[in-house]
């Protein structure tokens, strides 16, 4: 997915309202919207908007939201040699302890959270 693509799918699952006014918070939105369809501006740049794929502080924020299945889900992404869908059930580590598996997750880079916080969801698109 593209870094586009992955801040769209972030905002949406934790609540982007599809307002585009500057001085409002996306997630707490108070304005009366006179379409249905999410609208987002181009380029997808606007500060509001969060960088999630390049910001780890943007991404632990939108890990407020997600459920406990997330961390199982970034432990796999961070798996060395993890590459796609196909591979969630292979590649499992064996003779792998807690504290390395955790230090793993730990050290993962936004880009890896927000494709587990996506695949997670079931809206990562490989």
């Amino acid at each position: 997915m593209t870094d586009q693509e992955i801040r769209i799918a972030i905002a949406l699952e934790t609540g982007f309202s599809g307002c585009v006014d500057e001085s409002c918070d996306y997630r707490k939105c108070q304005h009366l919207h006179k379409e249905s369809k999410v609208y987002f501006p181009e380029p997808f740049s606007i500060p509001m908007y969060p960088d999630y794929p390049n910001s780890l502080d943007a991404m632990r924020e939108a890990e407020e939201y997600a459920p406990l299945s997330y961390w199982e889900m970034l432990e796999i992404v961070t798996r060395p040699g993890f590459r796609q869908e196909s591979d969630i059930g292979r590649n499992s580590i064996r003779g792998e302890s807690l504290t390395q598996r955790l230090a793993r997750v730990a050290s993962a880079t936004s880009r890896q959270r927000a494709e587990a916080f996506l695949r997670d969801k079931k809206k990562w698109k490989d």
